[in-house]
């Protein structure tokens, strides 16, 4: 999916969630949505966007930020982790970054041992096939 069908998609999903929210609250299926509350959510989706979107050089950070920016906010905002609180979770999560940023911990290749080269000497005789074993049933 490139950036632009990224961007649609973010754009439509919003839209559908923001209408079936207020539909739900004209019909009395949810209490009454507080939006000025839920502005982090955009954040979050923005931030979704971003990292399942193709990047140029693989690169998803900025949307892992504005995830975790986003999710700080809307716990704070509705009071389950404040931002005074969790000052250090921004500490955490650049080390976290740094370590799997585009220049960071990569994992190790595993180089197989190849064996040694075709005609090359082994220092062992090579190996003849074993002879058939013929069965033999008595009788």
């Amino acid at each position: 999916m490139d950036r632009k069908q990224a961007s649609q998609v973010t754009t439509g999903l919003m839209l559908i969630a923001l209408g079936l929210m207020f539909l739900a609250e004209r019909l009395f299926i949810l209490p009454a949505v507080d939006l000025h509350r839920l502005w982090p959510a955009l954040l979050i989706v923005f931030g979704l966007s971003r990292a399942l979107a193709p990047a140029r050089a693989g690169n998803r950070g900025g949307g892992a930020w504005l995830i975790f920016v986003g999710t700080m906010f809307l716990l704070h905002t509705y009071r389950v982790l404040r931002l005074d609180e969790s000052w250090p979770l921004f500490i955490v999560a650049a080390g976290v970054s740094i370590l799997l940023g585009p220049h960071g911990l990569k994992p190790r290749s595993v180089v197989s041992d190849p064996g040694p080269a075709a005609g090359a000497p082994s220092g062992l005789a090579p190996e003849s096939p074993a002879p058939p074993q013929s069965e033999t049933h008595g009788a």
